[in-house]
């Protein structure tokens, strides 16, 4: 599990109308909420194959009901050990809310392919099952 904070889409997640951020311990903890559910948020980040990730993001450009049928003979998406491409996502606990955005390596950083998306509700499922 990797801190929020660190993500390049933090911002994202800090402002998104459902989700509450909780500060205690002096300021030094920072805790994310799903607020229609109150259930916690964590967030990852994990290296993709170009196969994968160009797969991924044909995916997330398709409307809402065609995504879930391509995505369903899927299973899980591969990890790369050392890819060119990165994916960073929030998943609430209970899977009812989920952001993601894609990141390919070009000249010694990580430039986003996309902007940050969040998914909610059934949708936020669907995604959250092929991570």
């Amino acid at each position: 599990m990797k801190s929020i904070k660190k993500l390049e889409m933090a911002p994202v997640i800090s402002e998104h109308e459902h989700v509450r951020v909780e500060k205690s311990f002096f300021g030094l903890v920072t805790k994310y909420v799903y607020t229609p559910t109150g259930s916690p948020i964590h967030g990852e980040s994990y290296d993709l194959s170009n196969e994968t990730g160009h797969f991924l993001l044909d995916v997330l450009e398709l409307p809402a009901g065609e995504r879930a049928t391509r995505l369903r003979p899927v299973g899980k998406i591969e990890q790369a050990t050392l890819g060119n491409m990165r994916l960073e996502y929030c998943e609430s606990a209970d899977g009812h809310f989920l952001a993601l955005q894609l990141f390919h390596f070009s000249n010694f950083f990580y430039q986003p392919l996309m902007e940050a998306q969040v998914f909610e509700g059934e949708e936020a499922k669907e995604l959250a099952a092929i991570l």
